[in-house]
């Protein structure tokens, strides 16, 4: 699949819905048009710098659907928030890095590890600190096959994650778009 057709086949996915099945109420959690682009963009970044030093790495579709899915669950797309802080309830909006924040950006990856602006915009923002989320993922995978994204939430390779696993898998089970509408066509 091409750059193109894979950010084609992104921007056709479904909207992740916020909250839990659970909740009485659920809204469509946007995804911002910079989306497909930098997902597919680090993945493919991501793939080619694991390669050259020779390390093994997952599809491009699982990197870009593991990418979407958490993007939207762990921050709602957003590249600046801040989260974790001690004290605080998750997602307290007055949470920030000075104020002693464990994790930051659109995938709440450690604070020490994640860029938190560049001059060269959102896009390249996403694209940075996708890659450094994939990293983590890797990890994540190769520590605990039975639960791939286990550690990546939790530190630990025990069984949670099942809703996100779904989410992935309905993501990565979307057909692809024919190439007509890829291009642009009705």
């Amino acid at each position: 699949m091409t750059p193109a057709e894979m950010i084609a086949w992104v921007m056709t996915w479904s909207l992740l819905l916020d909250g839990t099945p659970r909740d009485p109420v659920r809204h469509p959690i946007k995804r911002p048009e910079f989306a497909g682009l930098a997902f597919v963009t680090a993945a493919n970044e991501h793939i080619a710098d694991r390669t050259k030093r020779g390390l093994p790495s997952a599809a491009p579709e699982l990197y870009v659907a593991f990418l979407d899915v958490f993007a939207a669950r762990e921050s709602g797309y957003r590249v600046d928030l801040a989260g974790d802080c001690p004290g605080m309830p998750a997602g307290d909006p007055h949470c920030t890095v000075a104020l002693g924040a464990k994790s930051y950006g659109a995938w709440q990856t450690p604070v020490a590890m994640t860029p938190k602006s560049t001059s060269a915009g959102k896009q390249a923002l996403a694209v940075a600190q996708a890659k450094v989320a994939l990293d983590i993922l890797d990890v994540s995978m190769a520590a605990c096959p039975s639960h791939p994204i286990a550690m990546y939430m939790s530190g630990r390779c025990v069984a949670l994650g099942a809703m996100r696993e779904g989410e992935i898998a309905t993501q990565m089970a979307t057909p692809l778009p024919s190439s007509s509408s890829a291009a642009g066509s009705p």
